[in-house]
């Protein structure tokens, strides 16, 4: 099977008060390839676990819950967004039950509510980590600030927390912060 292509090489010379130009034709072999259809399972995991459930992340915020919106994934795995309060936005990536990734994004102009959900939260996440307060306040503190320095507007601070990644993305200019935890390869 051969394909047509039409080279315009007017293109070329336009603008330059010329007539256009004969277009040329190139033949060129198409090459057929055969497709292969992939079956994936439904629940694909692409993350390791964190080993914490959607139970334990929201346990004792069961009040603060305004909404809960459940989807999925591009890859077919469960997607939970809560939303908690006027400024608190929790996205629970993986089987209810067995957490593949966490991001909490809040507004840094939030009341003081927004601090007892944030500490609430972390304290479920996180039951070991005693210092995660001093973090929190310096690692916002550091995001917000590379964050206006950063031409893209976008600050980030980052630790490892026992096999758990935990990031502070911070949009200064959004007024807008991400906390992400998702777990260290094995």
């Amino acid at each position: 099977m051969k394909v047509l292509i039409s080279l315009a090489l007017a293109a070329m010379v336009a603008g330059c008060g010329q007539e256009e130009a004969p277009k040329q034709q190139v033949e060129v072999p198409a090459k057929v390839i055969p497709a292969k259809t992939v079956e994936l399972p439904v629940s694909v995991r692409t993350l390791p676990s964190l080993h914490v459930s959607k139970d334990a992340v929201l346990k004792g915020l069961e009040d603060a819950v305004t909404r809960e919106d459940p989807g999925q994934m591009k890859d077919g795995s469960p997607r939970d967004m809560v939303y908690l309060g006027k400024h608190v936005i929790v996205d629970l990536a993986g089987n209810p039950g067995d957490l593949e990734r966490i991001s909490i994004t809040f507004d840094v102009n939030g009341e003081k509510a927004t601090s007892v959900l944030l500490v609430s939260l972390m304290r479920n996440i996180f039951p070991e980590w005693k210092e995660f307060g001093q973090w929190f306040v310096s690692a916002v503190d550091e995001a917000i600030e590379s964050g206006v320095k950063n031409a893209n507007g976008r600050g980030e601070a980052n630790t490892i927390q026992g096999k758990r990644l935990v990031s502070m993305l911070a949009y200064p200019d959004m007024g807008m912060v991400i906390l992400e935890v998702v777990a260290l390869k094995r």
